[in-house]
């Protein structure tokens, strides 16, 4: 097994992640985040229970919906950008802090590595995302990109 301090991503945006030894579990134990059973989710790829939160649930496919500038704009303009840092849950790296502004700045890297069902926290657990797939999306309880909230159930998937 590869030592975190040098694994490719790590070395690549070491300048804007610090790991760390909080576990997501504990993180969702302290702040209380409604997650999907796992027979309701997509696939198992739905972490958070949507139908939950559908009063602030947005959606849309990062890969193909809007240029990466756009979305970056959506990104900077969004309530995230107002907190210090984020926790982000990565394979391989585990459960690491990442610096808001950098993400912003990287996150077309993030959603490329991230993009089989990762998911963000800010820092103090208000506000949460997650890359589902298959349809390489963010999900989220806060807008990024304008007119992406769901109106109309389902929630937990587009597909069903």
């Amino acid at each position: 097994m590869i030592n975190k301090e040098e694994h490719w991503f790590y070395q690549q945006h070491k300048k804007g992640i610090t790991l760390t030894e909080v576990s997501m579990g504990d993180f969702l134990v302290t702040h209380k985040i409604q997650r999907a059973d796992a027979p309701s989710s997509f696939m198992g790829k739905i972490f958070f229970d949507w139908d939950y939160y559908k009063n602030t649930c947005y959606h849309f496919m990062w890969y193909v919906d809007d240029p990466e500038n756009s979305i970056q704009k959506g990104w900077q303009n969004s309530a995230l950008s107002n907190k210090r840092f984020i926790y982000l849950s990565v394979m391989d790296l585990g459960f690491i802090q990442v610096e808001t502004e950098y993400f912003i700045n990287n996150w077309y890297e993030f959603a490329f590595y991230c993009s089989e069902g990762e998911q963000g926290f800010s820092d103090d657990g208000q506000l949460f995302f997650e890359y589902t797939e298959p349809d390489r999306a963010i999900r989220s309880n806060f807008e990024i990109k304008p007119n992406s909230k769901i109106i109309h159930p389902p929630y937990m998937s587009l597909y069903r």
